[in-house]
């Protein structure tokens, strides 16, 4: 086919996008497993990130979600997989409180490498891991993204949120995506880590609320059953924002 593609004088570029669309194609599966390698001998290291671990992402092609969260943990960085320690519990109960498991979701991170210190995490170093990112979402084509944490949102983002993250929270955006992705808008939306809802109950509520909005407006769950689970939101709860 290549041979006839350049009988036909067709661009040489054109050529390397058509034969990526048929990988695609063929075998996305593989495509997914192809990152995960490239994760794990990533020649990239990013200054002052310990480099003892990493971890790839993990989950189906054409998700209802792909959750991003920040950078691996101590159990994730053994494990070489994405939420598997106390946060990856909550998000798996969280996901269960909407009818969904593990299994129906794509769950990932902004930055592979585990490190000790949460300040090494920098927008440089969320840059370089982006590739992998990026990928994950043209293979597997989640229907929508949902970013754990003010660093899963604004590395996504590509910019800073000025304010207060509570009012990021229970809309959804549509982010362009890059050409090669082939996706055009994706629906985004943001939440708070799981582990910071460990830290702190208010935390653990307003993820609560997250996700009952995450199952009604997904539908995924009767809209006058979650209301009746966790209350009508209000935003005067939301007092401790500020």
């Amino acid at each position: 086919m290549v041979k006839y593609l350049r009988t036909q004088n067709v661009d040489a570029s054109e050529v390397k996008k058509l034969l990526a669309n048929l990988r695609e194609i063929a075998n996305p599966e593989a495509e997914l497993a192809a990152v995960s390698a490239r994760i794990a001998t990533c020649h990239i290291r990013c200054s002052h990130l310990d480099h003892t671990g990493y971890a790839c992402g993990e989950g189906p092609l054409n998700p209802v979600i792909m959750f991003i969260g920040e950078s691996p943990g101590r159990n994730e960085a053994v494990t070489h997989k994405p939420f598997v320690g106390p946060a990856g519990q909550l998000l798996e109960s969280m996901l269960q409180r909407i009818g969904l498991h593990r299994g129906l979701v794509y769950l990932t991170n902004t930055v592979r490498c585990f490190t000790t210190n949460k300040d090494r995490l920098t927008p440089e170093v969320a840059m370089a891991c982006r590739r992998y990112l990026i990928d994950e979402i043209r293979i597997a084509k989640p229907q929508t993204v949902v970013c754990l944490g003010r660093f899963a949102w604004e590395s996504f983002m590509q910019e800073p949120h000025e304010g207060r993250l509570e009012t990021l929270r229970q809309q959804w955006r549509n982010m362009h995506l890059p050409q090669n992705v082939r996706m055009g808008k994706l629906p985004i939306a943001f939440s708070y880590h799981p582990s910071a809802a460990l830290r702190n109950p208010e935390y653990m509520r307003a993820l609560e609320k997250d996700f009952d909005w995450l199952g009604r407006t997904l539908g995924l769950v009767d809209s006058a059953a979650a209301a009746g689970a966790a209350g009508e939101y209000d935003d005067e709860d939301d007092d401790f924002w500020d």
